[in-house]
């Protein structure tokens, strides 16, 4: 979600702060900043071995060194692509519903949506949590349109409810059609199987870790060198002292000709290499790396 939800911090302290209940306010302020940061603090320090690492890292990579691998969105993005996370027809039925409600209902869906706008990089996954709102929003607008028709005499408008009902079916069947599921079954047992094949005291380096499970899967107190694509690319120059087993994403392996360059270095091609990765083993890990 790369911190999706912190953005109802904000429309929270909106809605407190017009109904001037400041004792709950500070009360939720207080129990959000304990929440979530036990919640990072625990999760990182089993994830990646420090605090708050995921968090400064993304702020880092995304804000300060601008370094984003998949670019960078304009302003308007979730709407020009709102078949990516919704469809059109739920988005429309939310926007009808938002005619209905007080500004309280639906400053939880619309907040978060500018604020997460406001960010240079977007991807369609950064909204399911606030998808559950504009959901509600939705249904409001159902209701009020099936309380409209109802309301009328008799007449072919009648069937409006139906038309709508059939509409929301249809789109839930393309949402699904949509729907791609990626399994990571295969890299979580190359995890295993890299951890049986060494002692505990051998470190790995592995390219996006994070597939693997890092050091949940990969050992909570061994080593681990995270590469991503640039160090791929300039592997003769990493300081690879100590590391016994590395694994690379294959198509990146291929492009720099990792398997030459890991052979000057003392490595071999081990056969525990998946569909995802090629895995190098050196036989004494403890030698010095040949500049």
């Amino acid at each position: 979600m790369r911190f999706s939800e912190v953005v109802f911090l904000l429309p929270a302290l909106i809605q407190l702060a017009v109904d001037k209940q400041v004792r709950r306010l500070l009360i939720f302020g207080i129990t959000f900043a304990v929440v979530a940061g036990g919640i990072q603090v625990v999760a990182d320090l089993l994830y990646w071995g420090a605090p708050f690492h995921s968090a400064i890292e993304a702020y880092n990579y995304t804000l300060v060194a601008k370094l984003s691998s998949r670019g960078y969105e304009p302003f308007w993005y979730y709407l020009k692509h709102i078949s990516d996370w919704s469809n059109l027809i739920l988005v429309g039925l939310a926007l009808w519903g938002t005619r209905q409600v007080t500004w309280r209902e639906s400053i939880w869906a619309w907040v978060p949506l500018v604020l997460l706008s406001l960010l240079p990089h977007k991807e369609p996954r950064y909204l399911i949590p606030v998808l559950p709102f504009v959901t509600m929003l939705a249904a409001f607008g159902c209701l009020d349109i099936f309380d409209r028709v109802a309301q009328r005499p008799p007449s072919p408008q009648r069937r409006l409810p139906f038309f709508v009902c059939w509409a929301l079916m249809a789109s839930l069947l393309l949402q699904l059609g949509a729907a791609r599921f990626r399994r990571s079954e295969s890299d979580v047992r190359l995890a295993s199987g890299m951890v049986s094949s060494v002692t505990p005291t051998e470190s790995f380096a592995v390219e996006q870790a994070w597939r693997l499970g890092n050091k949940i899967y990969l050992g909570g107190n061994r080593r681990i060198v995270n590469l991503d694509a640039e160090d791929v690319g300039a592997i003769a120059n990493l300081n690879l002292d100590g590391v016994s087993t590395v694994a690379l994403l294959r198509t990146n392996c291929r492009d720099v000709s990792c398997d030459t360059v890991l052979a000057s270095l003392g490595f071999h091609k081990d056969h525990l290499g998946t569909a995802n990765y090629v895995v190098f083993k050196r036989d004494r890990p403890n030698a010095q790396s040949p500049r």
